[in-house]
């Protein structure tokens, strides 16, 4: 009796082990951590406050953290649109130059090997702490410095809306990457890819492709994040802040979902699957084929005209031709003397010059046909 007690007891335990473990576990780019032992600002640093987001930086990186400050605004009103609620009043950035510079100012247990950690504090009465690793002027494009940003906002403002709520890796690395815009092409690449080949990685399965620093081309996160943005998408979007709101009051993440979006993990990654087939194969397959079929019409248009052109200028010069042979003077007359032939005089028939025997006395009617008299005689011209 105890045995099967025990033996059915046991993969209920597994299980409930399996869950606390994945929801303990957090992005490697965002790790839980206190800030209680966080390093000062370096004393060459700069500060600025955007309100309430404050900024201290190497002054190395000015006219990039410039960049940051105007985009502080519309990163918070996108998240809390998004998140139903409020978030990101208070938060700390720090924006470092190098790798030395960089691990100056991250806290102990934080890793290094990155260019970005996005710190949620595990006291609620810390600030949240964004920390950034900015290559020289010059050697990172604005838009890859903005994208990097807005990803770790994104982290921040989700713990903060979901008071650091149970969520898989993957959602939470999804929906940063996603709110990011970042290695958009990337990632749709990878999609359309696998699309092809049909090999496809399962939405429960995604945290188990997810170790350590995010790979953007990897297969993993480029469903994770196109997952999420289909759960943003549409009369969705209503839904994913009741699913916020679920995770903030202590529900986990299978059951937040179901309550917003009326079904489970599975059911919802069911039907997303096809949308996703749809989207990056059959769409780009017509798309790329109606492109090719335009360009074969304008290449048909074009080598059409370019004949056209070519038949114009050659008419064009064959014209002027015949209005300079038209114009020139007659040559004076070429004798020569061959056995039983007399001399030979040249005169202009329709623009053509043409050889007469010299003693032809005069030319008839060329208007119609050509006719020469001689000895008397009329004679049509051969």
């Amino acid at each position: 009796m105890m045995s099967l007690v025990s033996v059915s007891w046991a993969p209920s335990v597994w299980a409930q082990s399996q869950s606390r473990r994945a929801a303990s576990r957090r992005p490697y780019d965002a790790p839980l951590l206190s800030l209680a032992d966080l390093p000062p600002d370096p004393p060459e640093y700069l500060k600025y406050n955007a309100a309430g987001v404050r900024f201290s930086y190497h002054p190395s990186v000015r006219d990039q953290v410039r960049q940051l400050i105007a985009e502080v605004e519309p990163v918070r009103g996108e998240l809390s649109q998004q998140l139903g609620k409020a978030v990101l009043s208070r938060v700390r950035v720090r924006v470092a130059t190098g790798s030395e510079d960089y691990n100056s100012v991250l806290p102990p247990d934080a890793p290094r090997s990155i260019s970005m950690v996005a710190l949620s504090p595990s006291n609620a009465s810390q600030q949240a702490l964004l920390v950034m690793r900015l290559g020289a002027p010059g050697t990172e494009s604005s838009s890859e410095t903005r994208a990097t940003f807005r990803r770790g906002m994104a982290y921040l403002g989700l713990d903060e809306a979901t008071h650091v709520g149970h969520m898989p890796v993957w959602f939470r690395t999804g929906y940063a990457v996603a709110f990011s815009h970042q290695a958009e092409f990337q990632r749709a690449r990878t999609l359309w890819w696998s699309s092809l080949r049909w090999r496809h990685i399962p939405v429960p399965a995604l945290d188990m492709h997810m170790q350590g620093a995010v790979q953007m081309d990897s297969l993993a996160v480029a469903e994770a994040s196109a997952f999420v943005q289909y759960l943003l998408q549409g009369d969705r979007a209503a839904d994913f802040v009741t699913m916020v709101n679920a995770n903030a009051t202590g529900a986990s993440f299978e059951q937040g979902l179901q309550r917003a979006y009326q079904g489970d993990l599975a059911a919802l990654a069911h039907a997303w699957r096809p949308r996703t087939n749809k989207d990056y194969v059959f769409m780009p397959m017509l798309l790329g084929g109606t492109l090719l079929w335009v360009a074969a019409m304008l290449a048909a248009r074009l080598r059409q005209r370019r004949g056209l052109q070519t038949l114009l200028a050659a008419a064009a010069k064959e014209e002027d031709d015949d209005e300079e042979e038209e114009k020139a003077p007659t040559p004076p007359a070429a004798t020569r003397t061959d056995a039983g032939l007399s001399n030979i005089r040249i005169v202009r028939f329709r623009g053509r010059l043409i050889r007469l025997p010299d003693e032809v006395a005069e030319v008839g009617d060329c208007e119609q046909v050509p006719k020469i008299s001689h000895n008397g005689r009329w004679h049509t011209l051969h």
